[in-house]
């Protein structure tokens, strides 16, 4: 099926590893898959957090593979996957958390008060 060479990654890749395009000759987009869904995670991370996906993945490894919240391990449920959390106020990114987390943080929006009368809440009636 013949090898095309992607400059991104520096490999020869089998032509099904490419998108196809019309924009050149050979109808294949100039890197292959990997690094075109690498570049547009960067991207995305970059416009919305000012940092790299690679920056969001040393924050993983700097807190163990572990939510900075709720302390545990990251997986591939829709709850646990890891997440940027960001100050709304700043841009500021924070630290990472599990899905979860973020989503409580968001529905409490980020209010210490209710959070600490949820937590009275919960002494009481639990």
């Amino acid at each position: 099926m013949g090898q095309v060479y992607c400059p991104s990654c520096d490999n020869h890749k089998d032509k099904s590893s490419f998108c196809k395009t019309k924009r050149n000759k050979i109808g294949l987009n100039w890197q292959c898959r990997d690094c075109a869904a690498e570049r547009s995670l960067d991207a995305h991370y970059k416009t919305r957090y000012g940092i790299t996906n690679q920056d969001k993945l040393n924050l993983i490894e700097e807190q163990n593979n572990k939510c900075d919240c709720c302390k545990k391990e990251f997986n591939d449920t829709p709850r646990g996957k890891p997440v940027v959390d960001h100050c709304h106020t700043t841009g500021a990114v924070r630290k990472i958390l599990c899905d979860r987390c973020n989503v409580a943080l968001g529905i409490v929006n980020e209010d210490v008060e209710l959070c600490l009368n949820l937590v009275e809440y919960i002494k009481r009636n639990c």
